[in-house]
């Protein structure tokens, strides 16, 4: 019998780092169940206990002599609250270790790997196998990027699982280097189609409602990647300057300074449209996109998943993070300068000193380049599409 699972031993030595460095009162850090690690005296000194509801904490070891699984089943078997190893699924240790990378700034991305996973959710932990694993895999609609990804989230909770003494090891790294799965080769990314294929692609979408269909046109249009695009704001258009300031915090390249795109003439007349089929909403929440009903995020964007869920659904062999590739292959084709290229999708180029010296984002020389781009994109749509940029 083991103890329910809770703090991870990273976790746990990382609270008593901390309650040693204030060196003030005795620190309690509850590791399940009645087990407990206490920093306690002057010397900071640390023990594992076990809390007695009428006899309140025992000490049970010097905190060097005990590993985590080892103190656990130390109490599960004075306690008798315990689970065996073979009762608990997989889905639980999953979202345990998830729970554990809550505050990362690369959360949402962990999250999507797990989701991966799902196949394998039903499962105990005991039952999983390598040949198990893979079968389940390869019947996800997922890119060999995505599974790469999804393969490390998995090595990663069951090394958690490990740590948890569930299992005593696995084999799971195998599947990194499983010829059963397509190579991710660097650099491959997101899947995506040229913009002389975009007639097709956007026929594919016009089942969809007005507003999904304005999400997509305005994420080709501006470069923007699809986190960026759902959160703007009516307020960052200026149609004097023909600009649009996005803030650098929502930016995934993370700037005290906005990121600034030349507003062309499709993109403004794409916010007219986009402003005239949902004007109060738009009005109230202030956001291009805003949330539906109590569906979204606390800030009035609309949901994270909105209209990814949508694109998916539709589209099977283009990614909406694709746009970016076609735009930038096609600036490669037209022999656009290699530095303002990377400025209109938000990349730095220079290197070393230059990276230092140059501070210009060439809004103006972008200013064309967006221009001819957003014309392009737009001769190359159905013509049911076509007709809004007339």
């Amino acid at each position: 019998m083991r103890p329910s699972i809770d703090i991870t031993w990273k976790a746990l030595i990382s609270r008593i780092e901390a309650a040693r460095k204030t060196g003030k009162g005795n620190v309690s850090i509850a590791c399940g169940g009645e087990l407990y690690v206490r920093v306690i005296g002057v010397k900071r000194n640390v023990y594992w206990y076990r809390r007695d509801p009428q006899k309140g904490f025992i000490r049970l070891a010097d905190f060097k002599n005990l590993s985590l699984a080892a103190a656990r089943k130390l109490i599960g078997i004075k306690t008798g609250t315990v689970r065996e190893p073979s009762e608990i699924l997989f889905s639980e240790v999953a979202q345990k270790w998830l729970k554990t990378k809550e505050g990362l700034v690369r959360f949402i991305n962990i999250k999507r790997h797990v989701d991966i996973l799902k196949p394998l959710y039903n499962y105990k932990v005991v039952e999983l196998t390598v040949p198990l694993v893979k079968e389940k895999l390869l019947l996800t609609d997922v890119s060999a990027y995505q599974l790469k990804y999804a393969i490390s989230a998995l090595c990663n909770i069951m090394d958690y699982a490990i740590e948890e003494d569930i299992i005593a090891s696995h084999n799971f790294d195998l599947l990194r280097k499983s010829p059963s799965f397509a190579k991710h080769e660097r650099g491959e990314g997101f899947k995506w189609v040229a913009i002389s294929e975009f007639e097709g692609l956007f026929s594919r979408l016009l089942h969809l409602s007005m507003e999904h269909i304005y999400y997509y046109l305005m994420l080709a249009l501006t470069c923007l990647r699809p986190g960026e695009c759902r959160q703007l704001k009516i307020e960052y258009f200026d149609f004097e300057k023909k600009i649009l300031s996005v803030p650098g915090q929502i930016m995934k390249i993370k700037s005290a300074s906005a990121f600034r795109i030349p507003v062309t003439s499709q993109i403004e007349k794409l916010y007219r449209h986009i402003l005239e089929n949902n004007q109060e909403k738009i009005m109230r929440f202030g956001y291009l996109f805003p949330k539906k009903n109590s569906i979204g995020g606390a800030d009035g964007a609309v949901a994270k998943n909105y209209f990814s869920t949508a694109w998916s659904y539709a589209v099977h062999d283009a990614h909406m993070h694709g746009f970016r590739k076609s735009s930038r292959t096609w600036m490669a084709e037209h022999e656009i300068p290699l530095e303002v290229a990377a400025k209109c999708l938000d990349h730095s180029v220079p290197t070393g000193a230059d990276a230092l010296y140059q501070k210009s984002d060439l809004l103006e020389k972008r200013r064309s380049v967006m221009e001819e781009l957003d014309a392009e994109i737009v001769n190359h749509l159905p013509d049911e599409l076509r007709k809004l940029f007339e």
